[in-house]
């Protein structure tokens, strides 16, 4: 997790929506790559409440 912004409080029991935007995607071996996600975190209004970006491993599809 890199660049984690908070930008408004959330309340005990509101809901919140999580948002996963593919941003890069890096092949590291045959086996398995990278990719790099752009997250929002909104809350039941809409509005933005965190952000940040998310590297997560993945294997690859054979």
């Amino acid at each position: 997790m890199d660049s984690l912004r908070f930008v408004k409080p959330v309340q005990p029991g509101e809901s919140i929506q999580v948002r996963l935007t593919a941003k890069e995607k890096t092949p590291r071996n045959k086996q398995y790559g990278e990719v790099r996600w752009d997250v929002e975190i909104t809350t039941g209004t809409g509005e933005t409440a965190a952000t940040y970006e998310l590297l997560t491993m993945n294997a690859m599809r054979t």
